[in-house]
């Protein structure tokens, strides 16, 4: 294991899993391992993780909406809790530009 892996176990668990499955499998996996409590703090930081590549690879806030399942969740959108890791996706892809942050998610939302 090199000094990085040793130093960030959760960045090189996630860059091998990016490795082995798509986008919206490892994405699925995650969302599942969030919803039990053993499972869920590493859960959060593997996305955390998961995020920065997706940010790092240039996925839009509409891809990112797609891999949550949130185009799915219909009138529960707001209650589903990855709308909130959408949006915290959205406030970093923005670099904290609020305004940008708001025209990128009313356009996503707007085209749901």
């Amino acid at each position: 294991m090199t000094m990085a892996n040793k130093q960030n176990p959760e960045a090189a668990m996630i860059s091998t899993l990016a490795t082995r499955y798509s986008d919206d499998v490892l994405s699925q996996m995650i969302i599942a391992a969030k919803s039990a409590r053993s499972t869920k703090g590493l859960a959060t930081q593997l996305q955390a993780g998961q995020m920065s590549l997706w940010k790092s690879s240039g996925k839009s806030a509409d891809d990112v909406f797609g891999l949550l399942g949130l185009k799915n969740a219909g009138g529960k959108l707001f209650d589903n809790p990855e709308f909130a890791t959408w949006i915290k996706y959205v406030d970093d892809l923005s670099e904290g530009n609020s305004k940008k942050a708001s025209l990128m998610m009313t356009s996503t939302l707007a085209t749901q």
